[in-house]
């Protein structure tokens, strides 16, 4: 008994001989005829079964073949929903602009449905293609032609197009790329952006970056003509500073100079690089750096000095007196930081002072002189004094007794004549006297 299986059932097959076929077994023709039945059977057999493997395999092959069709329908419609829902705008162009397909997204960009779109191709000049510089585009300049006639893929081309339907101006970023289909052949499939919301912003945002430039622009020419201000200003006080006709100079809180202006030099006989440095003492005599050495600490704390006096060391070796008023400058804590010093010449004043002195000592001993004279006029007008009005105020008694006893009237008129010249000779004495 052989088991086949056969168009779905399984069958058995059972091959039994009769007693006159096995009698015959032993003839040369009868073993002839059993080995050519066997193998007519063997065949027979093998020819089932290999029919019922094949149809086996069909049937995997239909079933295989349907799943393979449920799972393209599956794809196939979430092909169609994400081409339906996708917020990007999808059109098929042929190469002459006019449109295939279009998705609910590019019909909203476009301000009309797939059908009126269909009406108007992308050649149409109601459409009014511009490039971002304002310059009109052809079919040629389209995305989709390019894509088509290139066979490359256009990328983030930027088109301005005013929509027919609603004679709107908006803004496109275009993908377009070369695809070819069963029904029409090879379309230009597109991406389409509506970046008219952005392109406004970046309008704005020009605008604003033209204005903030402006206005850079602006500060910055006023910042320049401020700098030009403060560098003449900078170079006016420089000049003042150097020129000015006193000496100026800086020290750090150890008395070494930070600063000094091209006077004090020229005073000095010094190079601004002998000085800078070095400490101020250093350039007085003995005696002023002594004076000095005991006044420094203190005028670090009070942070004022007026009227000091100095004798500077010039580097011929001769020397300058100096009168010098400083004040401390201090950081926002109060420590010190530096002095500044302004330093008087004092040689015409030491020389004043000196001429003075030698006038004063001058007029002392004049006025000594003087009273030595006044002291012997004195004594000269007091001698004087007794000598001319004793005798005076003799001739004036004896004439006034020689006139009561003279009674001759030309005698006693001479005698008045001598009493009247003696009084004004004395009235005379006395003014002189006096």
């Amino acid at each position: 008994m052989l088991p086949i299986d056969f168009g779905g059932q399984r069958w058995s097959l059972l091959i039994t001989s009769q007693p006159a076929f096995e009698a015959r077994l032993n003839d040369a023709e009868a073993r002839m005829l059993a080995v050519a039945g066997t193998t007519i059977s063997l065949l027979l057999a093998i020819l089932i079964w290999a029919m019922g493997a094949s149809r086996q395999r069909m049937a995997l092959a239909l079933a295989e073949t349907d799943r393979v069709n449920r799972e393209l329908a599956a794809s196939e419609e979430s092909l169609r929903a994400l081409f339906e829902t996708v917020p990007i705008g999808i059109t098929y162009h042929r190469a002459d602009g006019g449109l295939v397909r279009a998705n609910p997204a590019a019909e909203r960009i476009l301000g009309a449905g797939q059908e009126a779109l269909k009406h108007y191709p992308m050649s149409d000049p109601a459409w009014a293609c511009i490039r971002e510089d304002g310059s009109p585009v052809g079919l040629e300049g389209m995305p989709g032609y390019q894509a088509l006639v290139r066979h490359e893929i256009v990328q983030d081309a930027v088109l301005g197009i005013v929509s027919p339907f609603t004679g709107r101006r908006i803004w496109l970023r275009v993908i377009a790329m070369p695809v070819e289909t069963r029904a029409n052949g090879t379309l230009a499939y597109s991406l389409i952006e509506d970046i008219t919301d952005k392109k406004r912003a970046e309008a704005e945002l020009d605008k604003y970056r033209r204005s903030l430039e402006i206005l850079v622009a602006e500060r910055t020419r006023q910042l320049e003509s401020a700098n030009r201000d403060l560098d003449a200003q900078r170079a006016e006080a420089e000049d003042l500073f150097n020129h000015a006709p006193v000496g100026y100079h800086s020290l750090d809180a150890g008395g070494k100079f930070v600063r000094v202006n091209d006077t004090e030099l020229g005073w000095l006989g010094y190079a601004r690089e002998e000085m800078i440095g070095r400490s101020i003492a250093d350039f007085f005599t003995e005696s002023s750096r002594l004076a000095f050495s005991a006044r420094f600490p203190r005028f670090k704390e009070t942070g004022h000095l007026h009227g000091m006096e100095f004798d500077m060391v010039r580097k011929d070796g001769s020397l300058l007196p100096v009168v010098i008023d400083a004040t401390v400058v201090r950081d926002a804590q109060g420590n010190y930081l530096a002095s500044r010093s302004t330093v008087f010449d004092n040689t015409e004043r030491k020389e004043r002072q000196r001429q003075i002195d030698v006038l004063n000592a001058n007029l002392a001993k004049r006025a000594e002189e003087a009273e030595a004279a006044n002291r012997a006029k004195s004594t000269f007008l007091a001698n004087m004094s007794h000598e001319l009005r004793t005798p005076m105020n003799g001739i004036m008694g004896m004439t006034q007794i020689l006139e009561f006893d003279v009674k001759d009237p030309d005698q006693l008129h001479k005698l008045r004549i001598i009493g009247q010249s003696s009084r004004h000779l004395l009235g005379i004495i006395n003014d002189v006297l006096d």
